[in-house]
């Protein structure tokens, strides 16, 4: 990532900006959206890299530090948001989650727990949560 932080340079205006979106460092949970609240149900596990869950985004968040700790470019901001994908059942929104993701899913005591409360709560959905960073960065000039 390092390397193609350095090489986007070459391709931004003068006054130009990147900028990065990736996961945040922790899970993403899954809730069941009821009338009465919220219920959290479980974690999406995720064990698409060789580092371990999360190692990929954890990996992400090192190589922005890296560049930054280099001079060559300035974090001009950085913010986290929260992002969601909601789905009528626990199937739905598993498929939703190995189409997009690499190697994402839902374990079977979570899509038990959903399905369970999806049952005793018609019309209520499953929804995944995940914290996501955005940071708009410049290269630093004279680098």
């Amino acid at each position: 990532m390092v390397d193609a932080l350095n090489r986007t340079r070459r391709w931004l205006q003068p006054d130009g900006c990147l900028i990065d979106l990736h996961p945040a460092d922790a899970p993403a949970r899954v809730d069941v959206c009821t009338a009465a609240g919220d219920v959290r149900v479980g974690e999406v596990q995720d064990d698409s890299d060789a580092k371990g869950p999360l190692g990929r985004h954890h990996a992400a968040d090192l190589a922005l530090a890296e560049v930054v700790a280099k001079h060559a470019w300035i974090f001009e901001q950085r913010a986290t948001f929260t992002f969601t994908s909601d789905a009528d059942s626990p199937a739905e929104i598993d498929e939703h989650l190995r189409r997009k993701w690499r190697a994402a899913r839902l374990d079977a005591n979570t899509r038990d727990r959903a399905s369970a409360l999806l049952r005793a709560n018609p019309g209520s959905t499953v929804r995944v949560i995940e914290h996501v960073i955005i940071t708009r960065m410049k290269p630093q000039k004279g680098n």
